[in-house]
C-alpha cells in the first residue's frame, strides 16, 4: 500500500529559523549584532576498570565559548560598545583590574516565532569577553566592517514556550 505523504505532513509544524533571534546584552546595542549560535557544552567522563571491562561516568561539565559577530556603524559604534565592556575587566592605561561582579553580564538570547513572539530563552550568566577582534580594513574592498567578541559564561538556562498552532 502506498504511503500518502501528504497526511504525514502537519502544516502547523513551523520550523524555527535562523533569521529570528534577539541577543540582549547591557550596553551593547541588540540590533547591531549579526550572528551568534544557541550555547553548546561538553561533559568530561572518566572511566573506572572493572576487571576487563570500562565503566564511564560523567565527570565536570563546561559551557563552551560563544561567538558574536556585530556590524560597525557610526553610532553607535560596536567597536566603542565591546571596548567599553572590556575597560570593566582590565583598563591598559592603569593596569587595573575589575572584579567579576564588574565585568559579567547575564546575556539573553531569545528565539522568535513568525508573528514575533518568543519560542525559547537561553540565559547566559555571568559573561565577559576573552577576545575582541576589532575588523580588518582594507582599501580594495567597499564591504562593512565587522567586529567579532568571544564571551565566555559560567553556565546557561533554557525556557521554552509552548505554542498551540
Amino acid at each position: 500500500m502506498p504511503v500518502n505523504v501528504n497526511n504525514k505532513f502537519d502544516l502547523n509544524m513551523e520550523p524555527k529559523r535562523q533569521d529570528r533571534w534577539e541577543m540582549s546584552i547591557a550596553g551593547v546595542t541588540s540590533h547591531i549584532i549579526k550572528t551568534t549560535k544557541r550555547p553548546s557544552f561538553s561533559n568530561e567522563e572518566y572511566a573506572i576498570d572493572y576487571i576487563n571491562t570500562k565503566r564511564y561516568y560523567k565527570g565536570k561539565t563546561t559551557w563552551n565559548t560563544l561567538d558574536i559577530t556585530l556590524v560597525e556603524v557610526i553610532n553607535p559604534s560596536a567597536a566603542a560598545e565591546i571596548w567599553s565592556w572590556f575597560l570593566l575587566h582590565h583598563d591598559p592605561e592603569s593596569g587595573v583590574e575589575g572584579y567579576k561582579g564588574e565585568y559579567t553580564k547575564d546575556i539573553t538570547l531569545t528565539l522568535l516565532g513568525p508573528d514575533g513572539s518568543e519560542l525559547e530563552k537561553w540565559t547566559l550568566k555571568n559573561a565577559w569577553v576573552t577576545s575582541a577582534d576589532f575588523g580588518g580594513l582594507d582599501y580594495t574592498n567597499g564591504t562593512q566592517i565587522e567586529v567579532t567578541a568571544t564571551l565566555r559564561f559560567d553556565y546557561a538556562t533554557f525556557e521554552t514556550v509552548a505554542i498551540v498552532l
